[in-house]
């Protein structure tokens, strides 16, 4: 598998570099084709000379926290490997190896955050398959891998594997929510309500299914990861007054006073939801949650 995946690389580099023919005469190629040794890449360019330098990046350089591992087996002058330095540098951290280690760099740390992903979705796993509820495995999860990362002074880190698994819990949330809303009629027929009840929880479910795939990772797990963070105090002061003022005070005020009975303590729910993601996911985009301490 590993050699067929290098040898369609290999075709589409040296189509590539056939075509560009001529131009790389004498230039200095940086190249992030895994698989793909300097020395064929020479070969690609026939007769034309070309100075080449592998360099093996990896996903968290989107956010400039990546691991770009270069190769020391180059042609490049001193000037241009201080100069790839600087920009790779500019993206993470920069690795010096022998072209021979290569290959490892890639399964290591080109591959890693995929496999860091994976473990953590199986820690979840784990504890849904010891009787965890999805989301309580997920937040578990998320206190566990950015509080790893806040004691090791990682912020930057923190900040990504804290997008990663909001986007796995959203991920998860949707497929779980969108499943119960296309069989709940099905669902309800298998308890004996009366059609003014089975009316009334088809809703209830619809507009708590239904907002929590929008609201609810932002509103608990992010929380969670703040906390991780060690920005304990402005989540636990935020969740009570969001509590009383919403949960309590509004689901009074709707439910009771309004008239509309348990639909307006849901709607209640949601502004609960809402005023939270508002809060934690902004206090997480300016950065606010950095530097408050180690958990």
């Amino acid at each position: 598998m590993r050699k067929s995946i290098n040898k369609m690389v290999g075709y589409r580099v040296a189509a590539a570099l056939k075509e560009a023919g001529p131009a790389l005469e004498r230039k200095a190629l940086m190249s992030i084709a895994a698989g793909v040794p300097s020395q064929k890449l020479k070969e690609f360019c026939g007769t034309y000379f070309l100075r080449v330098l592998r360099v093996m990046p990896n996903y968290p350089a989107v956010m400039g926290v990546g691991t770009m591992v270069l190769s020391s087996n180059t042609d490049f002058t001193p000037e241009e490997r201080a100069e790839a330095e600087r920009l790779m540098g500019a993206v993470g951290h920069v690795e010096w190896v022998e072209e021979r280690h290569m290959d490892a760099v890639t399964g290591l740390s080109g591959s890693g955050p995929a496999f860091v992903a994976l473990f953590i979705e199986a820690l979840a796993d784990g504890g849904v398959m010891e009787g965890l509820s999805r989301p309580q495995a997920m937040n578990l999860a998320m206190i566990t891998v950015v509080g790893q990362c806040i004691g090791a002074t990682d912020e930057a880190q923190a900040a990504y594997y804290t997008k990663k698994l909001l986007k796995i819990t959203y991920l998860f949330t949707w497929i779980v929510n969108s499943v119960i809303m296309l069989a709940l009629p099905w669902i309800l027929r298998i308890y004996t309500l009366s059609d003014e009840a089975r009316q009334l929880a088809f809703w209830l479910v619809i507009i708590h299914n239904g907002f929590a795939m929008l609201f609810w990772p932002a509103s608990f797990t992010l929380s969670h990861a703040l906390r991780a963070a060690g920005d304990v105090k402005y989540t636990m002061v935020v969740s009570i007054f969001s509590m009383c003022a919403f949960r309590i005070c509004f689901s009074a005020v709707l439910g009771m006073y309004l008239g509309m009975g348990a639909v307006g303590v849901w709607i209640a729910m949601v502004m609960d939801w809402v005023f939270r993601v508002t809060l934690f996911v902004t206090r997480f985009v300016r950065g606010k949650w950095k530097g408050k301490g180690i958990v």
